[in-house]
């Protein structure tokens, strides 16, 4: 017991894998709020009917298929960590914009089809961004288990991932916490009618959602920036992976 705690103490201290960590609990802690409040937005700050909310639930469906060639694109241009850390820039800015606009009075009043279709197109471009965002940092752990492997000389996915699945449910709880913290300040409670909100709820429930986002999705990009595996190194240690191998070296392995 005491050679596989120091194993896998070795293994998660490795400083990329601490960035990645801390970044995706910011992430996943972000993820939590937005899926929390997202009916209260759409509801309460944008007053959408629920036809309108459906067609953008549906047309969000395409943004896997853009982020599919987004990420691909862009992790190919600018290497996996500048990639992430542009698009979750471009991402992270673009979903409390239309937001901060209203609250400035810079966009069409709620009812109106010109509203809804800004709305909407922000919305699928910016989930295109988030899900292009996940897939390079989800590519990025690969990127250290091979790393932890040359210097460690065992594979240890299984406690990669086995920490960023622990963190998933403890951020979005933690999420979910925050979501109703929001509410209270907007002093909107739930299976309230969006008739009921006043004009100030209205709007300390989008100024609340926004400025929380954009300050956890903020935190998440700093840590991200640590992160130290650049696309050199990363072939290299393939490279000198290979190399180990067909000298007749191999890896063990740690699974969770």
């Amino acid at each position: 017991p005491i050679k596989i705690i120091k194993e896998i103490t070795e293994t998660v201290s490795n400083p990329s894998f601490r960035a990645l960590f801390i970044a995706t609990l910011f992430g996943l802690l972000a993820s939590g709020i937005s899926a929390s409040l997202n009916q209260y937005i759409n509801g309460f700050f944008w007053g959408f009917t629920s036809d309108q909310i459906g067609l953008i639930t549906f047309c969000i469906f395409g943004s896997a298929v853009m982020a599919l060639f987004i990420a691909q694109i862009a992790g190919k241009a600018l290497g996996k960590k500048k990639a992430a850390i542009i698009i979750g820039i471009l991402a992270f800015s673009l979903a409390p914009a239309p937001v901060f606009a209203r609250l400035l009075g810079l966009l069409p009043p709620n009812g109106t089809d010109e509203l809804f279709y800004i709305v909407l197109t922000i919305s699928v471009i910016d989930v295109a961004l988030i899900i292009s965002y996940q897939m390079l940092t989800a590519a990025m752990v690969a990127d250290i288990v091979e790393q932890s492997e040359l210097k460690t000389g065992r594979r240890s996915e299984g406690v990669f991932f086995a920490g960023i699945s622990f963190i998933r449910k403890l951020a979005q709880g933690i999420g979910i916490l925050s979501a109703s913290a929001i509410l209270a300040f907007a002093s909107i409670t739930p299976g309230q009618k969006t008739t009921e909100a006043s004009a100030e709820s209205v709007a300390s429930l989008g100024l609340g959602y926004a400025v929380i986002l954009l300050t956890v999705w903020t935190l998440m990009i700093i840590s991200l920036s640590f992160y130290r595996i650049s696309r050199a190194e990363h072939e290299q240690n393939l490279k000198d992976l290979a190399d180990r191998e067909q000298q007749g070296s191999k890896p063990d392995t740690i699974f969770m």
